[in-house]
């Protein structure tokens, strides 16, 4: 049991870490706020999608006021598109050399000179980070993701890609495949499925090596090379949905723990 002093040390204590919450929630919401800010400010483009649906749009931050956001009509739009107060907005975008990502619940649909806004709530927490050239991800092994290479020197291999970029890959070939596969090596006929697009492009082997566990292979870390604008729109997306995922399993842990 304890005394009296101890109580009034332990309850300190908790007094102490509550007010350290308390005060990062409040940094957090400030950060996130001028973030949203300059979203607006800077016209930048939003990738927005809703909860329940693999449909994708792009938007803009139109407003940010004191309890809500305001966004601009959705892109493609779809006269059959209805929804409900509540729904969620799942939004990510790139901004000032960060990654930034938010969830947001729509509190009513507007008009703007006859085109449909969205106003949401004021998300609790931006997520945000910076970015290297091209943030990468891992592809997870439910969704394994086969490669065949081919072109070079009249050898085919097939692989797995295991993570993936806006600008690259990252394979996995079975056994010790060093040889002819070194840096600079360009690979014309690159071959695999992303979201059921079948896909053909080239890729420039950047590094190179090998490991034992948990089996022998070659690991190649590729940069894509002549990368037209409809492949980059679809790897932009499938990164984007792994982010989004990724993120959600995060928060779903986090919350399980408490």
């Amino acid at each position: 049991m304890l005394r009296i002093g101890e109580q009034e040390q332990v309850g300190m204590l908790d007094w102490l870490f509550k007010r350290n919450q308390d005060s990062e929630a409040k940094q957090q919401r400030e950060e996130g706020r001028a973030l949203l800010k300059r979203l607006s400010q800077n016209h930048t483009f939003i990738e927005v999608s809703l909860e329940g649906s693999d449909r994708h749009f792009r938007s803009l931050v139109l407003a940010v006021e004191e309890d809500s956001i305001l966004i601009d009509e959705l892109f493609p739009g779809n006269d059959e598109l209805r929804l409900s107060k509540g729904r969620r907005f799942d939004i990510d975008c790139r901004e000032g050399g960060y990654n930034i990502s938010f969830s947001a619940s729509l509190i009513g649909e507007e008009q703007n000179d006859g085109f449909p806004v969205y106003r949401l709530t004021v998300p609790d927490y931006v997520e945000h980070h910076q970015r290297r050239a091209a943030y990468r991800v891992k592809v997870p092994a439910a969704s394994r993701m086969p490669v065949m290479l081919g072109g070079y020197g009249g050898v085919s291999l097939s692989g797995v890609i295991v993570d993936i970029s806006s600008s690259g890959v990252r394979i996995h070939v079975g056994g010790s495949r060093l040889e002819g596969l070194g840096p600079g090596t360009l690979i014309p006929d690159v071959r695999f499925t992303l979201e059921e697009s079948r896909i053909r492009c080239q890729l420039r082997i950047c590094n190179s090596s090998y490991a034992r566990r948990p089996y022998l292979h070659t690991i190649l870390g590729c940069e894509l090379v002549g990368v037209d604008s409809a492949l980059q729109t679809k790897l932009d997306r499938y990164i984007a949905t792994l982010q989004r995922e990724q993120r959600r399993n995060h928060h779903q842990q986090a919350f399980d723990l408490e």
